[in-house]
């Protein structure tokens, strides 16, 4: 949220502020705007996180410059990435008037709540996939302890899992922390990703080692084994140590 908060939203806030007098629309499933000359609505910096262009007739094949690239097109809109683009078609029922003056008050007034929603998405969307990844992880996590004899039944070892998969949620959190700072490039964000899964997966299997053996439960249940005075009420009072026995 606040990678969208800091990189993104001051490039939408130029986008509008840069849109020409009169504007335009996309109506009818199509753009219309006052002229056919592609322009770019958004300066390139160094890094540049998102780039918006205009190119009403699809006249140009504009090159990525930016980790997200955004091209309204004639009849479609196109994102492109590192990851590819994808072309999304303008709905035939969708409006929405390209006009500073309009836009500009629409978008500040609407900005908080969107940032509030991409927040509480993100959350629960994190929270479903952390407890269906406990879910599944939990059957490796009991297979490792059930070959290394160690106790754990299938509750702790989907409690075990999903406090396995803290570390590396932490380790991406720092990555994309760095790369809203400019101290990582989107590549090197995919490569912390890919590093975050090892981290899990590492403490997925380590994790079960630290469970209690096997030997050390049945010995606690064994009720053969000679009963253990814990507490004062279960000792007998000592008839030589000149002291009055318990509850006196």
């Amino acid at each position: 949220v606040w990678l969208v908060h800091s990189q993104w939203m001051p490039v939408v806030d130029e986008a509008i502020a840069h849109l020409p007098t009169p504007g335009g629309a996309i109506a009818q499933g199509r753009l219309q705007w006052p002229d056919n000359e592609p322009r770019a609505l958004t300066r390139l910096t160094e890094p540049s996180f998102l780039h918006i262009i205009v190119d009403p007739l699809n006249a140009e094949d504009h090159s990525q410059v930016a980790d997200v690239q955004v091209e309204f097109q004639e009849r479609r809109l196109q994102l492109a990435s590192l990851f590819g683009f994808v072309r999304v078609a303008y709905p035939a029922q969708f409006n929405l008037r390209l006009e500073r003056e309009w836009l500009a008050p629409w978008w500040g007034s609407r900005r908080p709540f969107l940032l509030a929603a991409l927040g509480a998405g993100i959350v629960a969307v994190l929270m479903l996939m952390w407890t269906l990844l406990a879910l599944a992880a939990a059957w490796a996590v009991r297979t490792v302890a059930f070959f290394s004899d160690r106790a754990g039944g299938y509750a702790a070892c989907c409690r075990l899992a999903g406090a396995a998969l803290m570390p590396g949620a932490a380790l991406m959190g720092m990555g994309i922390l760095c790369y809203a700072l400019g101290l990582l490039p989107l590549i090197g964000v995919l490569m912390v990703y890919g590093l975050h899964l090892v981290v899990s997966v590492g403490y997925l299997f380590l994790a079960p080692f630290y469970l209690e053996k096997l030997e050390t439960v049945a010995a606690a249940t064994n009720p053969f084994a000679a009963p253990s005075q814990t507490s004062d009420e279960a000792a007998p009072a000592n008839p030589f140590s000149g002291e009055p026995p318990p509850n006196v």
